[in-house]
């Protein structure tokens, strides 16, 4: 009996040890991440990140930065927000691991940069259509936000164009309408109206309707079609009327408005035109919204080329003048100047009408399409 019982205590002792050796092992295994993947030791981390113990917090650090060190691009974005030590004003928001990391570590911008940076070049190292469209939006923000662009704003606003086109081509229709707005700016009007194309295209909007209808309105990269021009305002109305626009009754009204107004310029501009074949004048701009030189291609020698046709102006009185280039010579009848008018636009295009004359006669009609500005 003694001994038996003494068999039952023995054998109480090893279970009790064996049972206290595995929680011990299952408890530190979970805190050690002894048999993690590398994906499991990140998501580790980022469960430790949030924990209300500081130890565990600094283990979800080390996780964190050991996937980063192996190659994790997730994990470089989540330090890069962790070290930025700031949320940006706009509608760039941290992941929230990222958030509780920065209780543990010092801001430090140069490294939040290079985190950043090391994370664009291991996915973009993925090739070409590998990235999804809202990971390539994501990396726009982060690279266009002053949290991230101060340490190199040159290099930031590289990075950002380049996965802007990245998303462009993964499908977002807003990379596509923001990459159009750029190009507009720069005046490359060709590049600008592909890629509203593009945008509106995969999402219809629209802003983006009547964009393109400026475009063939104003002969913008194309040559003037007020026909166009009026299919895409009625496209923009008919979209702008419906409830896939998205739009509210009060902007819905706006926009309708907007619409209409478009519709009835290019209806009176394809009135006037008659069934004329106007001729086509390509122009370029130099200068500021003070002071423009006017220039328009001539294509009476062996090659097209661009001469200066004159220079508009505002004073400081806000009078309008445009003066016609010295060296045109104009038919007996066409003013060399003339102020007076309403706008820039007005004397640009009253100088290229002068210009026009002279080149092709007083009874010619005309169309302008911008080929550049600086």
């Amino acid at each position: 009996m003694q001994n038996s019982n003494r068999w039952m205590i023995i054998i109480l002792l090893v279970l009790g040890t064996v049972a206290a050796a595995a929680l011990f092992i299952k408890n530190a295994g979970y805190k050690e991440c002894w048999f993690c993947t590398e994906k499991g030791r990140f998501e580790r981390g980022l469960e430790f990140a949030c924990s209300d113990n500081p130890e565990l917090r600094q283990l979800g650090l080390q996780y964190i930065s050991q996937a980063a060190e192996n190659g994790m691009a997730q994990a470089d974005i989540v330090l890069a927000f962790a070290y930025a030590g700031a949320e940006d004003e706009g509608s760039l928001a941290a992941p929230p691991e990222a958030a509780c990391l920065r209780e543990t570590v010092s801001a430090n911008s140069t490294l939040a940069f290079k985190y950043l940076l090391k994370a664009s070049d291991l996915l973009k190292a993925q090739g070409k259509g590998a990235v999804p469209a809202e990971v390539a939006m994501k990396l726009v923000r982060m690279f266009s936000s002053p949290v991230f662009s101060l340490t190199d704003a040159q290099k930031a606003a590289s990075e950002a164009k380049n996965w802007l086109v990245a998303a462009a081509d993964a499908g977002s229709s807003e990379a596509a309408a923001r990459l159009a707005e750029h190009a507009s700016k720069e005046g490359a009007y060709t590049e600008a109206l592909h890629w509203y194309q593009e945008a509106v295209r995969r999402k219809p909007h629209p802003d983006i309707c009547l964009e393109i209808g400026d475009f063939y309105l104003y002969g913008k990269g194309v040559p003037v079609d007020y026909n166009k021009a009026l299919e895409w305002y009625k496209k923009a109305c008919d979209i702008a009327g419906s409830p896939e626009a998205g739009l509210d009754s009060e902007q819905q009204q706006h926009m309708l408005t907007v619409c209409s107004v478009r519709q009835d310029i290019a209806k009176r501009k394809l009135e006037r035109s008659g069934n004329k074949n106007p001729v086509e004048i390509k122009y370029a701009l130099k200068g500021n919204a003070q002071k423009y030189l006017v220039l328009a291609e001539d294509t009476s020698g062996e090659s097209p080329e661009f001469v200066m046709v004159g220079e508009a102006k505002a004073d400081s009185g806000g009078n309008i003048t445009a003066a016609v280039a010295p060296g045109i010579d104009l038919p007996e009848g066409i003013a060399r100047q003339k102020d007076g008018f309403s706008s820039m636009n007005q004397a640009m295009e009253w100088l290229l009408g002068q210009w026009g004359a002279a080149r092709y006669g007083k009874g010619a009609e005309f169309t302008y399409r911008l080929e550049g500005a600086e």
